[in-house]
This record gives structure tokens, C-alpha cells and sequence, in this order.
């Protein structure tokens, strides 16, 4: 009797590694999954039916786990480049300097990115979820609906995003037609190559009500980009919207690549988006992984959202930034004789410039080099932190810059001044994260002859 119970358990077993195995060895099972039941039924049963699914193979991958649960999780953290905190061990000031504290530039002298210099949004979740309207599904089975929190892999706050959900900025109306989207990620060893990533989605702006919008078949104007890491493993996809039939297969897809060895958990990456018109490129850190140069669908204003649909969540996002307005040093220096920017990136609480800043350092030094007088360059904070702190870390800053211009450069030190005004000279009332991102700024002001 006790044999027949183990071998009925042995069968029962098998099934379930069978119908697991069989369900989720492909990244692309869920893409299929929904193609074949967008045939079969209609629109809202359709996503009713892949939820079930969803939810189906949840429960058997948690079955799979309490039988194969691993006991020695320090292995996978050690293979990840992790320390025992969790953290990666360079940690977010990871930027390379030499003894005398100038930046290698190397790996970001191809870079073509350079924000803009009109800020349209930031937020650092420094105030939690208050600038985003935020929508969750699949209440039942997910693990929690995001929260902002602090993480042992880099400072600051994260929003720890849903397994499922949307979040959109409250508020922000139309985008432009030259913009730049940016944000830091990270993820962690839950996060699977099954189902989605961070979805950076372009919505039709006039209508757009978060609280109505179908995440799976909105007919609305839309750009859906799908960064996906997994492990090791980077997945990338783009689509249109539901119904597009001009893709890469006939349908809404417009881009499906992996990058193989290409990330690592638990370590921060920047993400950088730009459109120009109908042209969409996409960087992580220095490498441009996406240029799509008709992504956008002509004709239409767009806002912008973060969308989820995860196997596990394990995704984290700060320091988002959408600006307009491609910085002209020369122009201003010519026109205005200064010129003000606040995409001079600096490591955390330092003055350690960040390798990113070298394109619009670069634009700056070639600009400057067509005049002769002499150039301040001044360094200013947000109200953060005391004041005397503040005061020495702009001073600093400003003589990091100079020092980059001239060693990197090669521009005349003699021709550089520096200064500093810390918290003193804001250019608004540092109310917010939006504001106090306007205010850490560096000044090139021409002087008199």
C-alpha cells in the first residue's frame, strides 16, 4: 500500500515537471499564448482567459519551487558579482577615476545621447507615489501592487514596481515631438525571462484615462518598448498597437531581440530613451540597444506610462527624467554669454563626475574653445543638507569640471575659473523633486575683457 501511495505520488509529480516544463521553456510562451486566443475569442474574454492561464502557471511554478527549493541561495549571489547585503559590490558610485580623480570617459566617447535641458518631469520617489496615478490587476495572485522603498544596492528611493500595472505621471499632458526619457534600474534574482519587463509605453495623450485603458488590446495610438532583463539575459521587444498589422510578422511586433550575457542583478543601469519626430533610439548605460526610426505612428501627441506584466516582480526604477530642448553651449555663450545646465551628472554626493556627462562636456569644450575671454564656472545644489556641506560640494564640483574640460579637452586652465553657491542661488523654490533637480546646475559665464 505504502509503495502504490509513492508511485502515485511519483506520477503526479511528473505530470506537474511535465506540464510546467512544457508551459514556460520559452520566453516566448506568453506572446503565443495570446496570439492563438486573440483567434479564438474576443477581447475581453480573451484577457480574462490569459489571466487564468497566467495565474494556472503561477500556481504550479510555486509547486515546482517548494519541491526544488534550493539551499545554498550564497552560490547564485557569488555567480551575480553580489556581497552578502545583496548589493552589487561596486555599489552606485561605480564611476572609474584615476589617482587624481579624473573620470575614463572611454566607454561613453561614442555615446550619442544628450538629455535635454528642460525639465518636463523628474521624480526621485523621494514623496512616495504622489506625482503617479497608478492601476493593478490580478489582485488575487500578486505578490504586492507597488511601493516606494529603499534597497541596499544604491541610495535613495525605488519604486518597487507591480507584477502587474500600470503608473503614469499625474498631469503631464502632451509630449513633444523632440524628447528625452531617462531612469535608473535594477532587478533582482526573482525576476524570470517569463512574460514582461519594464514596458516604457507611449499612450495617445488626448482621452488618455489610466483608470480605462486596456493594457493587452487598447486600439488607441500607442509605442510599446519591453525591456526584459532576465539573469544573465537581456530581452527587448517593441510593438504597436493592438491591431497594427505592419510588424515583423505581419502583426503589432515591430522588434524582438536577446542580448545573451549582457546584464547582471542587483546592479544599477541607466536607461535612456529619445524621440525625435518618428524616431525612437533606446540606451542602457553607454550601449544603444534600440533605433527604430518609424516607431512612432505619425500624427499623434502622446503621453508616457510604466507598464508591468511579470511572471515574478523583482523590477526597481528611480531618478525618472523627461526633458525637451537639445543643449546649444555656443548659442547661449554667443547670444546670452553663459550657458546653464543641469546634465553635468555627478556619483552620489561627490564630485566625481559621471562617465554619461561626457557628450555635453564635449559640446561645451568645443563651444568654449570659440571664444577667448575667460569663463566662471560656477557649481550649484538643491536645498538638500546643511548649507556649509552644500557650499564646499558646488566648489568642488566646479573645479571637477574645470579640470575635465582641460585634462580630457584640452582647453586652457588659464581661461577657467571656479566657484561655487551651494544652496544660495535657487532657481525656484526647491518645493519638489522636479525643482530641486533645476537647481544642481553648473553655470559657464563669459566674462569681461
Amino acid at each position: 500500500m505504502e509503495n502504490q501511495k509513492i508511485y502515485s505520488m511519483r506520477i503526479a509529480i511528473t505530470v506537474l515537471l511535465l506540464s510546467f516544463f512544457g508551459a514556460v521553456s520559452e520566453a516566448q510562451v506568453w506572446d503565443k499564448t495570446r496570439d492563438r486566443t486573440k483567434e479564438k475569442t474576443q477581447e475581453r474574454t480573451e484577457r480574462n482567459a490569459e489571466e487564468g492561464i497566467d495565474r494556472g502557471l503561477d500556481k504550479i511554478e510555486d509547486g515546482i519551487k517548494n519541491i526544488f527549493k534550493k539551499k545554498d541561495k550564497k552560490s547564485k549571489s557569488d555567480q551575480d558579482g553580489t556581497n552578502a547585503s545583496g548589493a552589487h559590490s561596486t555599489g552606485p558610485n561605480d564611476t572609474k577615476t584615476d589617482g587624481q580623480g579624473n573620470t575614463d570617459y572611454s566607454a561613453f566617447k561614442n555615446f550619442d545621447f544628450i538629455p535635454g535641458e528642460n525639465i518636463l518631469f523628474f521624480d526621485d520617489f523621494s514623496n512616495g507615489l504622489n506625482l503617479w496615478n497608478r492601476v493593478t490587476w490580478d489582485e488575487g495572485e500578486e505578490k504586492h501592487k507597488g511601493m516606494v522603498t529603499t534597497s541596499g544596492v544604491a541610495p535613495g528611493n525605488w519604486y518597487y514596481m507591480p507584477r502587474k500595472g500600470m503608473t503614469a505621471p499625474k498631469s503631464l499632458g502632451a509630449l513633444p515631438n523632440q524628447f528625452t526619457l531617462e531612469f535608473d534600474f535594477f532587478y533582482d534574482e526573482n525576476h524570470t525571462e517569463h512574460e514582461g519587463g519594464i514596458n516604457t509605453m507611449f499612450v495617445k495623450e488626448n482621452g488618455f484615462d489610466i483608470n480605462n485603458y486596456d493594457f493587452y488590446f487598447e486600439r488607441n495610438t500607442r509605442l510599446g518598448l519591453d525591456i526584459h532583463p532576465a539573469g544573465k539575459n537581456l530581452y527587448l521587444k517593441g510593438w504597436r498597437e493592438y491591431g497594427y498589422s505592419d510588424g515583423i510578422d505581419g502583426g503589432e511586433w515591430i522588434l524582438r531581440e536577446l542580448i545573451e550575457n549582457y546584464l547582471k542583478t542587483n546592479q544599477v543601469y541607466r536607461m535612456s530613451i529619445s524621440r525625435n519626430g518618428s524616431h525612437v533610439k533606446l540606451y542602457i548605460n553607454q550601449d544603444k540597444v534600440i533605433d527604430l526610426p518609424n516607431a512612432f505612428p505619425a500624427n499623434e501627441s502622446y503621453t508616457f506610462m510604466l507598464g508591468n506584466n511579470s511572471w515574478i516582480s523583482g523590477l526597481y526604477v528611480s531618478n525618472v527624467r523627461l526633458a525637451t530642448g537639445a543643449p546649444q553651449p555656443a548659442k547661449e555663450i554667443r547670444e546670452n554669454k553663459a550657458f546653464i545646465t543641469q546634465n553635468i551628472h555627478f556619483d552620489v554626493n561627490s564630485d566625481i563626475i559621471k562617465a554619461n556627462s561626457y557628450q555635453i562636456l564635449n559640446e561645451i569644450a568645443q563651444s568654449l574653445k570659440q571664444v577667448s575671454s575667460t569663463i566662471l564656472i560656477v557649481g550649484h545644489t538643491d536645498s538638500d543638507g546643511s548649507a556649509e556641506h552644500n557650499l564646499t560640494l558646488s566648489q568642488k564640483r566646479a573645479a571637477s569640471v574645470k579640470r575635465a574640460l582641460v585634462n580630457e579637452f584640452g582647453l586652457d586652465a588659464n581661461r577657467l575659473i571656479t566657484d561655487g553657491k551651494g544652496l544660495t542661488q535657487p532657481l525656484n523654490g526647491n518645493r519638489n523633486a522636479s525643482e530641486k533637480a533645476e537647481n544642481r546646475r553648473v553655470e559657464f559665464i563669459q566674462q569681461n575683457q
